[in-house]
């Protein structure tokens, strides 16, 4: 809604630095994956603009697609679930071991600010998930929901 004002009352919202910020892209690899082995999944989020995100947050969410793979007892086909955000020259993300934190399905990954344009208003993240053992064999065990979202700032005129 516009902001209306007459005769300096008025009664609005006004939207302030409107970021337009997706999910451009998200692959996993290997594809298919075994079980007890590891897949890795690359999200590719970007700034389209016209002002900055403030407090990106990216949230991956994994939804067991066929529960009956499942080891009885377990929600999740993985015994282990990291990420690791890649910052060119600082972190590449190469690493399992070292250069990945812990995560939980569904938890917030804090991103920053993304600048409107040019250098950082794309950001690559890698969230690598470790197949139990004991995973049945089957297709489709998963499906993985990735949003972004922003801290929006409203004023109420």
């Amino acid at each position: 809604m516009n902001a209306v004002i007459t005769n300096g009352v008025g009664v609005g919202t006004i939207l302030t630095d409107e970021a337009d910020i997706e999910v451009t892209s998200k692959t996993d690899s290997p594809d298919p994956v075994a079980a007890g082995d590891t897949v890795t999944y690359t999200i590719n989020v970007t700034n389209n603009g016209p002002a900055v995100a403030s407090g990106a947050v990216l949230t991956d969410t994994f939804t067991p697609s066929t529960v009956a793979t499942l080891p009885l007892g377990t929600a999740s086909p993985f015994s282990s679930l990291k990420y690791c955000i890649k910052v060119p020259s600082v972190n590449n993300c190469t690493n399992l071991a070292t250069q990945f934190t812990a995560y939980t399905s569904g938890s917030p990954i804090a991103l920053g600010d993304l600048p409107a344009s040019g250098s950082g208003s794309n950001v690559t993240v890698f969230v690598a998930g470790t197949l139990r053992s004991n995973v049945a064999p089957g297709t489709n065990l998963l499906t993985d929901t990735a949003t972004v979202t922003e801290n929006a700032t409203l004023l109420d005129v």
